[in-house]
């Protein structure tokens, strides 16, 4: 590994047990005990569930739509929840279904990343994918899910797009799939994004707020209380976006010990303090040509003075994720 990434990785992997075994899960039991109608309330969610409007009584389970906990139309694979514009059943046969060109490059991401993911174009770029003029052409990035021709979840959903050959250009695949949904074998190599787990957490609100609006919901975003969210997002019983963020490091820390060739983790907040050096860093994991990297470059170090995961004001893009996580450990205290 790199210099870069060596101390990076243990650094956040030593946060994120200390956050969840001693911080997060001994705080929210102190809040369980706080509040009286938690137990009460969690029971209650966990039980109501509806059907979607015109959805065949002969659909899986997996095609039902759960509102509950959030409130927020969803779909779910065991505990994993998905947008209900998805088609489960297919997302859950990936391992066997999953048609791909060996060259294929796939980026994953949190689901706290997803909202403000300006770094797109420069990933694309940098692995070469001919998609990137297309990325480019979308402007400001609100959501990476949006690039759907390039996002695992709706290629599947759409029976699959036929993979490249073998000669043509490397393609980068999009995903936020927790790594027992991830057809692993399938892809040359797989860039998973974190981030402060505490960060994604809070930003995911942007994700429900996305979901709702795009089933012509109201928005929740405005009217979410922070501390009702980790409420209810610590639950044990909680469905998660993609699996529950802690699980996720942990899983795909497992991912890349036992695939260290193809499975490389890297963190959001060393592409906000060192983006060329990130990027090189990246760039020698992919085997990326000298020109490729170049160019992924020049176009971050653009995108960085708007913020590379989240749009910058007055303060800047590494003090925004600062201040998150204090918000979150506040809540917590």
């Amino acid at each position: 590994g790199s210099k870069l990434q060596q101390p990076t990785v243990a650094c956040w992997l030593g946060v994120c047990l200390a956050i969840a075994f001693a911080e997060i899960r001994v705080a929210f039991d102190d809040m369980k005990d706080t509040t009286d109608d938690l137990g009460s309330a969690e029971q209650s969610l966990d039980c109501i569930e509806c059907r979607a409007k015109h959805v065949d009584d002969s659909l899986s389970d997996m095609e039902l739509i759960h509102l509950k906990p959030y409130d927020v139309p969803h779909k779910r694979i065991g505990e994993t929840a998905l947008p209900p514009m998805l088609k489960a059943a297919d997302i859950s046969e990936l391992h066997t279904t999953w048609q791909s060109s060996i060259n294929d490059v796939l980026f994953v991401m949190s689901p706290g990343l997803v909202p403000d993911f300006q770094i797109l174009e420069s990933l694309f770029l940098i692995v070469g994918d001919p998609l990137a003029v297309a990325v480019a052409e979308m402007g400001k990035i609100d959501m990476a899910c949006n690039f759907r021709r390039r996002l695992l979840e709706s290629m599947a959903s759409d029976m699959f797009q036929a993979p490249q050959n073998t000669s043509e250009a490397k393609r980068c695949i999009l995903t936020v799939l927790p790594p027992q949904l991830v057809p692993l074998d399938f892809f040359e190599k797989v860039i998973v994004f974190l981030a402060d787990p505490r960060y994604v957490i809070l930003r995911e609100v942007c994700v429900w707020d996305f979901i709702q609006k795009c089933t012509g919901g109201e928005s929740v975003r405005a009217e979410a209380d922070i501390l009702d969210f980790m409420k209810i997002y610590l639950g044990t019983s909680t469905p998660h976006l993609a699996s529950e963020e802690l699980q996720r490091l942990a899983g795909w820390a497992a991912k890349e010990h036992t695939h260290p060739q193809k499975v490389k983790l890297v963190f959001a907040e060393d592409f906000v303090t060192d983006t060329a050096a990130a990027l090189r860093d990246l760039a020698l994991f992919l085997g990326a040509s000298p020109g490729n990297m170049q160019t992924a470059t020049v176009k971050a170090l653009e995108a960085r003075d708007g913020g590379l995961f989240c749009p910058r004001s007055a303060i800047s893009e590494l003090q925004h994720f600062l201040e998150l996580v204090t918000e979150f450990d506040d809540n917590l205290g």
